[in-house]
C-alpha cells in the first residue's frame, strides 16, 4: 500500500536496531511527531553524563517495578539490581532494603527510593579511597 509521502516518516537508531518508519493520520500529524521527536533528541543529547546516568537507572527502576505501583519490594529490588548488572547477595540485598524502608512497610517508596539510590551511588569509603590515591604523587 502506497502512502502520501508527506504523512510519511522515520526513526533510525543506532547500532543494528531496525529503523522504525511510520505514517501518519495527516500532513500536520506527521509534522507535530517529528518536531516532538527533535525536542526529545536535543534534550538528550544535551544532557551531561551524570544526568543520562540518573535517566538511565530511573528507567530500570521503571522496569523493576513489576506491579507499577510506583512502590518497590525486596523482589523488585533484586530485580532491579539485575538490570543494572550489579551482583549481590541475598542477604546484602534484604539489608540494604531494610536500611531504606523507614516505613516499615515492606516497600521502598518516594524519599525510600530516593535513600536507595544514594546509597548506591554515593559510596563514602570509595571516596576515601580515590582521596588517598588522588593526594599522593605518582
Amino acid at each position: 500500500k502506497e502512502f502520501p509521502e508527506n504523512q510519511c516518516f522515520s526513526i533510525i537508531f543506532k547500532g543494528k536496531k531496525h529503523n522504525l518508519d511510520l505514517v501518519a493520520n495527516s500532513e500536520k500529524e506527521a509534522v507535530h511527531w517529528i518536531s516532538g521527536m527533535k525536542k526529545i533528541m536535543n534534550s538528550s543529547n544535551s544532557m551531561n553524563q551524570k544526568e543520562k546516568l540518573e535517566y538511565w537507572i530511573y528507567s530500570c527502576f521503571r522496569k523493576a517495578d513489576k506491579n507499577k505501583d510506583n512502590k518497590m519490594s525486596l523482589e523488585e529490588v533484586k530485580e532491579f539490581f539485575k538490570l543494572v548488572n550489579i551482583e549481590v547477595n541475598d542477604l546484602y540485598a534484604k539489608k540494604l532494603f531494610e536500611k531504606c524502608d523507614k516505613s516499615k512497610s515492606n516497600t521502598l517508596e518516594d524519599i525510600e527510593i530516593a535513600e536507595f539510590y544514594k546509597l548506591l551511588t554515593e559510596r563514602e569509603e570509595i571516596d576515601v579511597i580515590f582521596g588517598q590515591f588522588s593526594d599522593k604523587k605518582l
